[in-house]
C-alpha cells in the first residue's frame, strides 16, 4: 500500500516513462532495433496498466477481502488509467493497446475499452462525479455493443444524478402560475436553451433507456 505522497511520486514517475518512451520510440524508433522498441513499448504499457490495476484493487476490494475505498487511491488509479489511454488509447496509433499482444509472461492486458470503463468507475469509488459521469459516457461510446456497455450507460446516468448536481448551481426552479410559490408572477416561463449539463444528463437517459 502506498501513502498519498508516495502514489504522486510513482505517478510522477510514471509521467517521466512515457515522456522517454515518446522519444525513444514513437519519434526515434527508427533508429533502434525493432525488438527493443517493441519491449520498451510493452514494458511501459504494463508497468502502467498494473500499477492502475493494483491501485484500483486495493480500492474496490475482492471478494475475499474489502477494499479501502480511499479516494486518493483511487484518483491515482484513474490518473494511470488515463496516462494508459492517452498513450494506448488511439485505434488508429501503431501503439494502440489491443495490438501490444501479451506480456513477456504471457498474461493478456485487459483490453483498452475495459481500461476506459475501469477508469470511469475509478472515478466513481472516489466520487468524483463531474468526472465519472463523462468517463462512463466514453466507456459506451467507445464500445456500445460490448461487455461493459450496460453498466456503463446505467452508471453514467447515475453518476450525473448525484449531489452536487455535477458540481455545478442548479438553476432556480421555474414557478408556474397557481403554484404560490415564491416569486410566481402569473406568467408562463418563456423557453430557454439547455446547459452543456442538461444535454450531457439527457443524452446518457437515452441511451440507458435506447440500451
Amino acid at each position: 500500500s502506498f501513502s498519498g505522497s508516495a502514489r504522486e511520486v510513482a505517478v510522477g514517475e510514471l509521467r517521466r516513462l512515457v515522456d522517454v518512451w515518446r522519444v525513444f520510440v514513437a519519434e526515434e524508433g527508427d533508429r533502434h532495433p525493432t525488438d527493443v522498441t517493441e519491449r520498451c513499448t510493452r514494458e511501459t504499457a504494463s508497468m502502467i496498466l498494473d500499477t492502475a490495476t493494483e491501485w484500483h484493487r486495493e480500492a474496490v476490494g475482492t471478494d475475499r477481502a474489502p477494499g479501502t475505498r480511499d479516494p486518493g487511491t483511487s484518483l491515482a488509479a484513474a490518473e494511470l488509467y488515463d496516462l494508459y489511454l492517452g498513450a494506448f488509447g488511439d485505434r488508429d496509433s501503431p501503439f494502440y493497446g489491443d495490438c501490444l499482444g501479451p506480456a513477456e509472461d504471457g498474461e493478456a492486458a485487459p483490453s483498452v475499452d475495459a481500461v476506459r470503463y475501469f477508469r470511469a468507475e475509478a472515478y466513481w469509488i472516489a466520487e468524483e462525479w463531474s468526472k465519472c459521469g463523462p468517463a462512463f459516457d466514453e466507456a459506451f461510446l467507445a464500445d456500445p455493443g460490448g461487455p461493459y456497455a450496460a453498466e456503463a450507460a446505467y452508471a453514467a446516468v447515475l453518476c450525473y444524478a448525484r449531489p452536487p448536481n455535477n458540481g455545478h448551481v442548479s438553476s432556480d426552479r421555474l414557478v408556474l402560475p397557481g403554484d404560490g410559490g415564491p416569486g410566481a408572477s402569473g406568467r408562463l416561463p418563456g423557453p430557454r436553451e439547455l446547459t452543456d449539463d442538461e444535454r450531457a444528463v439527457d443524452a446518457a437517459l437515452r441511451r440507458r433507456l435506447c440500451r
